[in-house]
This record gives structure tokens, C-alpha cells and sequence, in this order.
């Protein structure tokens, strides 16, 4: 395997990357159920409520239920870092009360978007980070006030946060 994230809230799962394929395995190496892909996988996320995985593939962010059914695109021309799937503190500031699960994603511009991981809608009143074109290649992570990221430079690396759009 490539790529592999454990399964939330209770790591009943792995899911893990190879090629074009996606695979939930058990910890005992069962694979439970496995996708295609257009193209190569990467990035796989499990939702915090254990029933959606985003992942990349094509250029494209997409989502499939927690037992391999119903893979989607949700949003195209996504940028190269991974999904992150808000925890349920920061989802209860901004979210739709039937939104069961929100993703954050950064397009090719670097702009930070969230959308529900139940159909792709763009949620409106999300607070946003903008990075700058040498951090679109970084680890990042959304927690309930801004975004965290690494940034690594000459050989060294630090955690950056911005809260609210402001450099911390």
C-alpha cells in the first residue's frame, strides 16, 4: 500500500492506497471492501463520524461512504494537499444543522473551501485561510478556529496556525 488513515472515531479501519485503488482494511489485514478510481488515490481521510472517506483522485476531491458504496466527485480541480474533515466543534459554528459531515479542501488557487461531505454544497459562511503558493504543498490540518499547517524551509520545519484568516 501506498497511502493509509485510520477510520474515526474508533479505528475499526485503515484505509488504505494503491494505484487507482482504495481499500478499507481491518486491522488483521481483512480487506473489507475496495473501489477504482479514474486515477491513481491519494490523500484518504476518514470522516470523524466514521462513515465518509474523501480522498484525491483525477485532479479531483471525492467521497465514498464508509462501506465502499457511492463514490462521488464533490469538487474538481482540487489543489494538491489533502482533504481535512473538520471536527464536529468547528461544524457546529458553521454548519447546516442536516449537515452530517463537513470537508475542507484547497483549490488550485490555494484557497481553502468547505463543503459537505453529504453533497458537495459549499457552506457559505465557513471562515476561510488563504495560503501562499509555497504552502500549497504542505501538510495542513482545520481545527475549529482557523487552519494549521507545516512549513518547512531550508531544512527546517515549524507549524504555522492561522485563526480567523490571521497569522499566528
Amino acid at each position: 500500500y501506498e497511502e493509509a488513515s485510520w477510520s474515526q472515531p474508533r479505528g475499526l479501519y485503515v484505509a488504505a492506497t494503491d494505484g487507482r485503488t482504495l481499500l478499507a482494511v481491518e486491522p488483521d489485514g481483512t480487506v473489507r471492501w475496495t473501489i477504482t478510481a479514474p486515477a491513481p488515490v491519494h490523500d484518504p481521510r476518514w470522516a470523524p463520524s466514521g462513515v465518509r472517506v474523501a480522498y484525491r483522485s483525477a485532479g479531483d476531491l471525492w467521497i465514498v461512504n464508509g462501506d465502499g458504496s457511492d463514490p462521488r466527485r464533490i469538487a474538481r480541480n482540487v489543489g494538491p494537499t489533502a482533504p481535512q474533515w473538520l471536527p464536529p466543534s468547528a461544524k457546529a459554528k458553521i454548519a447546516p444543522a442536516e449537515a452530517v459531515d463537513l470537508v475542507a479542501y484547497s483549490d488550485r488557487r490555494g484557497k481553502v473551501r468547505v463543503v459537505s461531505g453529504d453533497s458537495g454544497t459549499p457552506i457559505p459562511n465557513s471562515k476561510t485561510y488563504q495560503p501562499s503558493p509555497h504552502e500549497l504543498k504542505t501538510d495542513w490540518a482545520i481545527g475549529p478556529d482557523g487552519a494549521a499547517r507545516i512549513e518547512r524551509r531550508r531544512g527546517r520545519s515549524s507549524v504555522v496556525v492561522a485563526a480567523g484568516g490571521t497569522r499566528a
